[in-house]
């Protein structure tokens, strides 16, 4: 994911909305790299770790290096949101 230079790291829902697609695409293929590409991506949302500050719910930006979220402002709007409803959708 790429960071602009005013964030403080990727948009966590960028990050996690990449993997609904690249599991489609190993889908339509028959080729299952893609997924294999992204499933890094769901283990490291999925064990991240939450700072008590925002009770177990993501922040909007998380470090594409070392799987930290970097700041500590939650919301279920912007650069989060979308997170949530693709892990729904892929769970689904």
């Amino acid at each position: 994911a790429h960071m602009p230079r005013w964030a403080q790291g990727a948009s966590v829902s960028e990050v996690g909305t990449l993997q609904l697609e690249w599991r489609y695409l190993s889908h339509v293929t028959n080729n299952p790299k893609y997924a294999e590409y992204v499933d890094s991506i769901t283990n490291t949302l999925s064990t991240v770790h939450f700072p008590n500050e925002t009770q177990g719910l993501f922040t909007r930006f998380i470090d594409p290096a070392n799987g930290k979220l970097v700041d500590k402002y939650v919301t279920l709007g912007a650069r989060v949101d979308s997170v949530y409803e693709y892990f729904l959708k892929a769970y689904l």
